[in-house]
């Protein structure tokens, strides 16, 4: 019998751009149920949780993809109650976890009766045992300051640089030659869009080990669930 996981995107399901690189990684007996926090939504809708401009009416500046492939601006605050709905329809699907397909950092008010793994938080516990000093990629120019503030309450350095996934990555050699000219340890693809292939081309730029969250989240699930 298959065991059930809920993955919510704060895009369009099915992202099928993600679970074809982890899918290879996770045991068979694994079955996927994907919501999306922009399922279904009108250009309007999508007009109305584009960020104000106000950090502290928005929350943070996150960045995911529609269904046809194109990225699109949110604010955090502004999509809370959406996630919430969508854990309470994943509950009603007896999953046994429910992963958040974002790197973002959400509030501890998101109310579950099953565990929901957070990347961030996954990333936060494991990138400051290895790495002091860090390179970080986040999709949009927007969020670097904010990027710098998250990691730098854990790191003792962080360079910040912005390639949006969604757009292919456009200038990953060009942040990896800058990278590789810095005293960095490893660098992080802060955002569940960057893929393997994305992650490949950072390393062999930067010269330096790279961290992709879709494939370290999917590890870990292998191991719970295997």
């Amino acid at each position: 019998m298959k065991r059930r996981i809920g993955a919510i995107t704060i895009g369009q399901s099915p992202r099928v751009d993600i679970i074809d690189d982890i899918c290879p990684l996770l045991p068979e007996s694994l079955e996927i149920i994907q919501k999306g926090v922009l399922d279904g939504m009108t250009s309007k809708e999508l007009e109305a949780i584009a960020p104000s401009g106000t950090s502290d009416a928005d929350g943070p500046i996150l960045v995911s993809r529609l269904s046809n492939g194109k990225s699109v601006v949110m604010g955090e605050k502004k999509i809370l109650p959406i996630i919430q709905n969508l854990i309470y329809s994943l509950e009603k699907e007896d999953v046994s976890l429910i992963l958040m397909l974002c790197t973002g950092t959400f509030p501890n008010t998101l109310k579950s009766k099953v565990p929901i793994l957070y990347p961030q938080k996954v990333l936060y516990n494991i990138v400051p045992l290895i790495a002091k000093r860090i390179g970080v990629v986040s999709p949009s120019p927007k969020q670097i300051t904010e990027t710098k503030k998250r990691w730098g309450k854990i790191v003792s350095s962080v360079d910040a640089k912005a390639s949006n996934p969604y757009e292919g990555g456009p200038n990953l050699e060009e942040i990896g030659k800058a990278f590789s000219n810095k005293d960095i340890d490893i660098c992080v693809l802060d955002c569940i869009g960057y893929t393997q292939k994305m992650k490949q081309r950072l390393e062999t730029a930067s010269g330096k080990p790279v961290i992709l969250p879709r494939t370290l989240i999917a590890r870990l699930l292998s191991e719970l669930f295997e």
